[in-house]
């Protein structure tokens, strides 16, 4: 009787770890699966977003542009502001 539930158990144990690998198994082909989904999805899309991206380098470049001629004027009234004084 002993030795029946000793074998049953031991059954069960290597049931149970042969599904719960079937499982992560499973599991990795899945996330794969959706990993190879979003990938495709990006390469398709990979064209708008370079774009994208080239156009807010664009802007990023622009917006520095006008800080750069902010400053400029600022600098230049400071000047003309000191002499104005002096004069």
């Amino acid at each position: 009787m002993h030795h029946q539930v000793n074998r049953t158990t031991t059954t069960l144990k290597r049931k149970f770890i042969d599904e719960r690998t079937d499982l992560s198994v499973l599991r990795v082909k899945l996330e794969t699966t959706v990993l190879e989904k979003i990938a495709a999805r990006l390469k398709c899309l990979e064209e708008d977003l370079n774009e994208g991206l080239e156009a807010l380098t664009k802007s990023i470049d622009d917006v520095q542009n006008t800080v750069d001629i902010l400053t400029t004027i600022k600098n230049v009234t400071g000047l003309v502001a000191r002499i104005l004084v002096i004069i």
